[in-house]
């Protein structure tokens, strides 16, 4: 993956080697002096690590695009474009896409980093507007994000038409651009108490600080060692770990709140019908107290008390029903009271009243059993 120049040395032999180095653009041009043996065993493990990097993404990255199909969650596809479009950014800067992917594409090979460090700064822009929720959260926020994916996706066209040292330069400043203001959407947004801005917040500060770490170490402020050189893998591999877990922690508390607001939607529902049920009892017993109310007004002598002749004539019809099956005798008595116009006539029909009264009580309270039936014939 990267140029290598065999020398072949006898002992004690002093040998010079010059290098010219070209470049369209900025370059790094590091030099090592290996023995045989001790270059392929370094470069054996540099192979494992590396391996082991891409082959952790690919399968996060297949994980989350499976959950994508099943959910269609659109986070989940914009988390698994930025969790590529990083990968392929450090295959191109490592020289391993050149290598395994287009090793006779010298000029792809050029516009690949610029053009997948524009993708993955879109991808990250996108990604931050549906994962911090900043359409509920800042105007603002979303219109800047918003406005800078589109600028980064206009930037990646422009990788074939504009000078590769020019589109660079306004490429890193559009990745610093976004990276500011994504810590600036994540800090908002966790300030604003939304769960899913710590996990952010901390996976974008783990990328940040592997990223650091190999400026630093180009700069000659950290010594080149095997942590040094794969700080920005691993940063980026505990960030899509991070950021899927932070997926995963989404859809379980979007799960918890719907299953409460199912939870509190049954309760009031149980609530509603319960009270409804208790007005339904309420009203009926109301109905069936009313209408044995007005059965019984319409079933009694009003002045006496006595059951009328109506129901009279309906539990005649009964009783000689219920004896004709059992062969039983019934018994039917009239009373009649004697002189009574001349109590009307003499005392007034009040008097008349009270005297009708009277009798239909001495009646009543003449009666043995409980089938026994006093009502008043005539008038």
């Amino acid at each position: 993956r990267f140029f290598i120049a065999p020398i072949t040395l006898m002992p004690h032999q002093m040998l010079d080697v010059y290098v010219r180095v070209q470049s369209s653009g900025a370059v790094q041009a590091p030099l090592k002096l290996w023995e045989y043996g001790q270059f392929h065993s370094s470069n054996f493990t540099a192979t494992i690590l590396q391996g082991l990097y891409y082959g952790g993404i690919l399968t996060i990255a297949i994980y989350n695009l499976l959950i994508f199909f099943v959910l269609g969650d659109r986070n989940y596809l914009y988390y698994v474009a930025f969790m590529l479009c990083t990968m392929m950014t450090l295959a191109a800067q490592s020289g391993l896409a050149f290598r395994f992917l287009w090793p006779d594409a010298t000029t792809w090979n050029d516009l690949a980093i610029v053009c997948f460090n524009a993708a993955t700064a879109g991808v990250a822009a996108t990604f931050t507007v549906g994962f911090l929720l900043l359409e509920t959260l800042s105007r603002l926020l979303l219109r800047l994000m918003q406005g800078m994916g589109l600028f980064s996706v206009l930037l990646m066209v422009l990788c074939f038409v504009v000078p590769y040292h020019t589109i660079a330069v306004v490429i890193l400043l559009d990745v610093i651009a976004v990276i500011a203001l994504a810590v600036v959407a994540g800090s908002y947004a966790l300030a604003r108490g939304v769960p899913s801005a710590r996990y952010y917040m901390l996976a974008w500060s783990i990328l940040l600080v592997g990223a650091l770490v190999v400026v630093l170490s180009r700069l000659g402020f950290l010594p080149v060692n095997l942590f040094t050189e794969y700080s920005t893998q691993l940063g980026s591999l505990l960030e899509s770990i991070l950021l899927s877990l932070a997926l995963a922690d989404r859809i379980n508390t979007e799960r918890r709140l719907r299953f409460k607001a199912q939870s509190d939607a049954l309760h009031a529902s149980q609530r509603a019908n319960t009270e409804l049920e208790q007005r339904v009892q309420e009203r009926t017993s109301e109905l069936e107290q009313l209408n044995q109310r007005l059965q019984q007004l319409s079933e009694t002598d009003q002045l006496t008390g006595l059951a009328n002749r109506r129901f009279l004539e309906s539990r005649l019809q009964q009783e000689w029903s219920r004896c004709l099956r059992q062969q039983h005798v019934l018994t039917v008595m009239l009373l009649d009271i004697d002189f009574f116009k001349q109590v009307n006539d003499r005392y007034g029909h009040p008097a008349g009243d009270a005297c009708l009264q009277q009798v239909a009580r001495l009646i009543a309270d003449g009666l043995r059993l409980a089938s026994d039936t006093a009502a008043r014939y005539g008038g």
